[in-house]
């Protein structure tokens, strides 16, 4: 939590600044709070208000002082009190900005901006950022986000591959974009809110990221290109084994239709058999 957004959010426990605007500065609590307005009312705390309010907070920083906050959150420096056996977990070398290698300084002063309205919570920025601080064969992709791919994730994932060897221009977002959209949304006639859904996973390990083509640009080529090769041969083999499972499966469909229609008893088939109907 950001201090602002908890004071603010605790302040409103009991108290408001006007019938309309709940998000309010600690200097505007210290100018208008009157205790003779302080609601006797018994207060509940409501979590999900709380952290609103506090990304609304979190939108209103500088985005330099936005990217210094986020490094200690990003070196593990809170324990977690829900978690008995919590040990650190750092994605970056220091608890300051200032003390970061000249490279995560780089990441960090990039990739801030592209995170700052898409985070509640500070501690967030662990898995909105980590793809871009560990080491590409260290990369843990989220097993829900796998395996809601579609079954064309490998022939997008390939198509993307060889779109970025053969880089027109410089890598950068603009290129990035141009250049994926045309192989994968015009070329294989993929609607865009589906096309790039296998290379996001595959560079950020998640469903959910900062924007992929500004988020491949601070990757860098060499990282991009090493974890999308990665992923290309396990998805292919995937998505064999997923095809021959559904052939297996609809074998025995046919085998229990076949007997029930040999022998036309299908209404006594057993209630397995029926599952398979």
């Amino acid at each position: 939590m950001a201090p602002e957004g908890l004071l603010n959010y605790l302040a409103l426990l009991g108290w408001s600044l006007s019938k309309d605007e709940d998000v309010f500065t600690p200097d505007q609590l210290v100018a208008a709070f009157d205790i003779r307005d302080v609601n006797p009312n018994p207060a509940r705390f409501d979590p999900k208000k709380c952290e609103a309010i506090n990304a609304e907070h979190l939108r209103r920083l500088e985005i330099d002082d936005f990217r210094d906050r986020l490094v200690p959150y990003l070196a593990d420096v809170y324990p977690d009190p829900a978690d008995p056996d919590w040990t650190a977990r750092p994605l970056v070398s220091a608890t300051a900005f200032a003390e970061l290698t000249q490279r995560e300084q780089e990441i960090l002063t990039a990739a801030a901006p592209l995170i700052q309205t898409r985070i509640q919570l500070l501690r967030e920025s662990r898995d909105m950022l980590g793809f871009l601080l560990v080491d590409d064969a260290d990369l843990e992709l989220e097993e829900r986000a796998v395996s809601r791919l579609k079954d064309s994730a490998p022939q997008v994932l390939d198509t993307a591959i060889a779109a970025l060897e053969a880089l027109p221009g410089p890598w950068c977002t603009q290129v990035l974009e141009e250049t994926l959209r045309a192989a994968i949304v015009d070329g294989m006639g993929i609607k865009p809110r589906l096309a790039f859904g296998p290379l996001r996973v595959a560079v950020t390990g998640r469903q959910v990221s900062p924007p992929l083509f500004e988020s491949m640009e601070i990757l860098g080529a060499d990282s991009s290109w090493r974890v999308c090769a990665r992923c290309a041969p396990a998805w292919a083999e995937t998505g064999r084994s997923r095809h021959l499972h559904e052939f297996s499966a609809l074998t025995r469909v046919l085998e229990v239709c076949g007997r029930c229609a040999h022998a036309n008893l299908q209404n006594s088939c057993t209630r397995r058999e029926r599952v398979y109907l």
